[in-house]
């Protein structure tokens, strides 16, 4: 908090809610690999010396596993909070982010629209169009963020929300869940060839000694004839 002002880091509130959701994948996982201990061999062997205590056994493995403060039971308290956290971000950011100069632009043309309609219609219409066009313009960069959420969430295809939930490469289309293979396939296209280019600039082995020395390399980068 600074002057009365509060800086929330996005990124590392991300960074946490992913910490959390694999800590609950990791919890659920060993509660499913703790309750098999519940049938290991071992515990039906020492069933014909001790029933009694076996029982015992295998009810203190099931309550560690699956009872109410049990692995399974901490793993999806995690992944609730993993998940509610992502949304206070995701909320949050939706605020911070809104295009308010180009709806402000907006809102100014709607409020005045009834004077200057009359009075001068042509340049009205004139900035109308202007100041929706710069709110089209900034918001496929507000909405950008929010697009894998958008289609982990919206996309018809289970398998496709799958894969963007679990940041795999996607393996199926967003829509009918076919697999992208066989889309390649009937494409008629082959699997394509990758060169990596051994071509490397002057000071590629060299720490850039200031941030103006810095964006001329980067400039250097976007002209280069290939990729490097």
């Amino acid at each position: 908090m600074t002057l009365g002002h509060v800086v929330v880091d996005y990124e590392e509130l991300a960074r946490m809610s992913a910490v959390w959701g694999e800590a609950a994948t990791t919890m659920a996982g060993l509660s499913y690999r703790v309750a098999a201990l519940a049938t290991s061999l071992e515990l039906f062997a020492d069933a014909l010396f001790d029933p009694g205590g076996v029982l015992r056994s295998e009810r203190a493995i099931i309550n560690a596993a699956a009872g109410p403060g049990g692995l399974a039971a901490m793993a999806a308290s995690l992944a609730v909070d993993a998940l509610l956290l992502k949304i206070v971000v995701a909320k949050e950011k939706l605020v911070d982010d809104l295009p308010m100069h180009q709806l402000l632009g907006v809102q100014k043309w709607l409020l005045t629209l009834p004077v200057t309609l009359v009075s001068d219609p042509r340049s009205t219409i004139r900035r109308g169009i202007a100041s929706f066009a710069e709110l089209g313009d900034a918001l496929p960069g507000y909405v950008a963020p929010f697009t894998e959420t958008m289609f982990a969430t919206l996309a018809p295809s289970w398998r496709f929300r799958a894969d963007v939930l679990q940041r795999r490469p996607f393996t199926h289309d967003p829509v009918f869940g076919f697999p992208m293979a066989s889309a390649v396939a009937l494409g008629g296209r082959g699997g394509g060839v990758v060169t990596a280019s051994g071509a490397l600039p002057g000071w590629a082995n060299e720490a850039s000694p200031s941030i103006e020395e810095m964006l001329r390399r980067v400039g250097d980068l976007e002209g280069a004839p290939a990729a490097s």
